[in-house]
């Protein structure tokens, strides 16, 4: 088994190899791969699960999904979608705000 040092090592180097002059980490292909992974369809869910986020919301974060990304995916449901979506936002920010007040407290 290599080390992790080793392995860094090893990714820095392929990646001066292929002329990228830009610091990339280790962790650059798990990221690039669960983006294709959502730009290829795959349920948001299963990204999830796959990364081992416990919450959508941090593989929407993790992933870079832009709120402006969701209202266009909630426009394609017309008024549904937009219904759905804004009970879901709002459940969201419900849950975020709870947690921060707990963080706060303690």
């Amino acid at each position: 088994m290599y080390s992790r040092q080793a392995i860094y090592n090893a990714w820095r180097k392929s990646a001066t190899d292929a002329g990228i002059e830009t610091t990339i980490g280790t962790h650059t292909p798990r990221k690039t791969a669960a983006y294709l992974a959502y730009k290829a369809g795959i349920d948001i869910e299963v990204i999830a699960a796959w990364l081992g986020h416990r919450s959508t919301a941090t593989t929407r974060a993790y992933l870079g999904i832009t709120q402006a990304e969701i209202d266009e995916c909630a426009a394609q449901f017309g008024q549904f979608g937009n219904s759905l979506f804004d009970a879901q936002r709002k459940a969201a920010q419900g849950r975020n705000g709870r947690r921060g007040q707990a963080r706060r407290a303690a």
